[in-house]
């Protein structure tokens, strides 16, 4: 993985050690060309190249590994803020796989490594893995995580990756199923409330599904609330425990680790109860301290979910203005509870509070109410954003 710039190597870096894939980083042609001749034996099956290089070009760079043989069949994708005319005769000539216009997202560079390599999202190997080029001799369980949430999904794949699990990630009940239906994996964390198919309705789905490991696979509920009722219903659609959002370190790994990776019969116990809610007028617009602590500590992954945050939530803030105006009470809800939770994570509890009082005006389908939640919403918003700009860029 070739970039010049520190903060695109590192972002790169994080995502495909997310995948399960082991890095080698240059920051230049002249760094990378002396890390393959240190990896003599073990040559990548991958190389990303940035095109746009001080001295030595991604192109250039790129025609010095063809030149070697034992590099011949590696797979070469290149990534480029803007495209040159002469880019296809080099990308046929030099057999590159791929050639990716910057910002690139992470499901386009997902899709254009699966492509590459010729392998799948989900083999049947019984693997379960979230990315290709996984080890196949890595430790910790085989998890299958359904998380609509792109927060929510981004904490427990970096918690659980990071502590040696492997982790296939899902947006919705019906790819939980269809993975379920493929793939072989010792636990399910399955979000409740997702688009499409929520998390009762897979779970049932899952059990009903006719191979016998799917009848025995734990199924964890990750939901925000816990309450007596809530717990009932996980239990009646086949779950087998819950874990509360937004994640506690010690406890999504207390809750997924009971599991050994050929479980007989094990029941995940109840997570720990669900903290009640500061009143609007009490809560902290970041308690970044909390965040850190429900992380394990790692600064560097607050740091990264707080930036997200900051391109999510105007995305959710949209769909609530849309359903709102369209008189679609369940898409406020899902959308509100998304942001929710999301703000959840970064410890940002006045915007928990507001996203929560449009959500239950989404469940109970009361939509004269929603403008002035909006607006308590905004506000909130606007007392964040600061704090959390700051924060993210550690100052």
């Amino acid at each position: 993985m070739v970039d010049d710039n520190a903060t695109n190597r590192q972002i790169l870096e994080e995502i495909v050690v997310n995948w399960g894939m082991i890095p080698i980083v240059a920051a230049d042609g002249v760094a990378a060309l002396s890390a393959l001749e240190r990896a003599v034996g073990a040559s990548p099956d991958l190389v990303l190249l940035d095109v746009m290089m001080p001295e030595m070009d991604g192109f250039k760079l790129a025609a010095r590994i063809r030149q070697r043989p034992e590099l011949k069949i590696t797979r070469i994708i290149m990534m480029s803020s803007a495209g040159r005319p002469s880019d296809e005769a080099l990308l046929r000539e030099l057999d590159i796989s791929r050639l990716l216009v910057k910002p690139v997202k992470q499901s386009d560079l997902l899709n254009a490594i699966t492509n590459a390599l010729g392998v799948s999202m989900r083999e049947d190997e019984g693997e379960g893995a979230v990315g290709p080029a996984r080890p196949h001799t890595a430790p910790g369980l085989r998890v299958l995580l359904a998380e609509d949430g792109a927060i929510n999904r981004q904490v427990a794949v970096d918690l659980l990756t990071k502590r040696g699990h492997r982790v296939e990630a899902v947006g919705n009940g019906q790819e939980a199923v269809e993975a379920a239906e493929h793939g072989s994996y010792d636990l399910v964390l399955m979000d409740v409330h997702m688009p499409v198919m929520d998390g009762l309705a897979a779970t049932a789905a899952i059990r009903a599904l006719a191979r016998a490991e799917c009848a025995r696979v734990p199924i964890i509920a990750l939901t925000a609330s816990a309450t007596p009722a809530d717990r009932e219903r996980c239990l009646a659609a086949g779950m087998d425990g819950y874990v509360t959002k937004p994640f506690r370190a010690s406890e999504l790994f207390r809750v997924v680790e009971q599991y050994q990776p050929k479980p007989a019969s094990a029941v995940a116990g109840p997570a720990t109860a669900i903290p009640e809610q500061p009143a609007a007028a009490e809560a902290s617009a970041l308690d970044w301290d909390g965040a850190l602590s429900n992380l394990d500590g790692d600064a560097a992954l607050l740091r990264e979910l707080a930036a997200m945050f900051l391109v999510e939530y105007p995305k959710l803030t949209a769909a609530i203005d849309a359903a709102h105006a369209g008189g679609d009470a369940a898409e406020l809800r899902r959308a509100a509870h998304t942001l929710k939770g999301a703000a959840d994570v970064i410890g940002a509890g006045g915007v928990v509070t507001a996203a929560q009082r449009l959500a239950n005006l989404g469940r109970e389908g009361r939509l004269e109410p929603v403008p002035e939640a909006q607006r308590a919403l905004a506000a909130e918003l606007d007392r964040l954003r600061p704090l959390l700009q700051r924060a993210a860029s550690g100052a």
